[in-house]
C-alpha cells in the first residue's frame, strides 16, 4: 500500500490506497450497518468513550448528532456510544448518490467520558475520509473538556470527480 504521512497540528495524517486500518473501518461500518457513497466520512475509537464527528457542509450546515440528515442529502446514518455499548465504535456521516461541490470542514469533539473499564478522559481516533474512491486517514488523539478539533477540509470540485 502506497503510505504518506505528514503532521498538522497534532493530527497525523496518512493518504492510503489500501491498507489494513481502511479494511478495519470497513469491518467496524458493516458490522453497524453504515452506508457508503461518493463522499464518507468515518471516525473509529478503541474504547467506550463518546466521540462525535462533525461535518460542515459547503452550503455551511452542520451534520451531527443534533442534525442527522442534511438538506443537501448528507446523513449521519451511525452514531454510537451515547451509551456505552461498544469499545470498538465507529460514526459515519455518507453522501450516497452525489455530494455537492465545495468545502467540507471535518471535526472531532470528545462529548462524553464514559466511567468504564480501560476508558480514561484521553482517547485516540481514527478518521477516515473517501472522496470518489481516494481515501485519506487522519489519526489524533483528544481530552475530554478539550473544544471540538478540527481535522481536515477538503473540496469537492469537478476535477475531483475524476479518477
Amino acid at each position: 500500500a502506497r503510505v504518506r504521512v505528514r503532521v498538522r497540528v497534532g493530527v497525523r495524517v496518512r493518504v492510503r490506497v489500501s491498507g489494513h486500518r481502511v479494511r478495519d473501518a470497513r469491518d467496524l461500518l458493516e458490522r453497524e450497518g453504515g452506508e457508503s457513497g461518493v463522499v464518507q466520512i468515518s471516525l473509529a475509537w478503541d474504547d467506550y468513550n463518546d466521540l462525535d464527528l462533525h461535518v460542515f457542509t459547503p452550503s455551511g450546515e452542520r451534520i451531527y448528532f443534533n442534525n442527522k440528515i442534511s438538506d443537501c442529502e448528507g446523513i449521519l446514518d451511525v452514531d454510537m456510544n451515547v451509551r456505552p455499548v461498544s469499545n470498538t465504535p465507529v460514526e459515519n456521516v455518507v453522501w450516497k448518490e452525489s455530494a455537492p461541490l465545495g468545502t467540507y470542514k471535518v471535526g472531532v469533539h470528545f462529548y462524553k467520558h464514559h466511567r468504564r473499564r480501560r476508558t480514561k478522559k484521553k482517547c485516540k481516533f481514527r478518521l477516515r475520509v473517501i472522496t470518489h474512491g481516494k481515501t485519506k486517514e487522519y489519526i489524533g488523539r483528544m481530552k475530554y473538556g478539550q473544544a471540538m478539533q478540527m481535522v481536515t477540509s477538503f473540496t469537492l470540485s469537478e476535477l475531483s470527480k475524476e479518477y
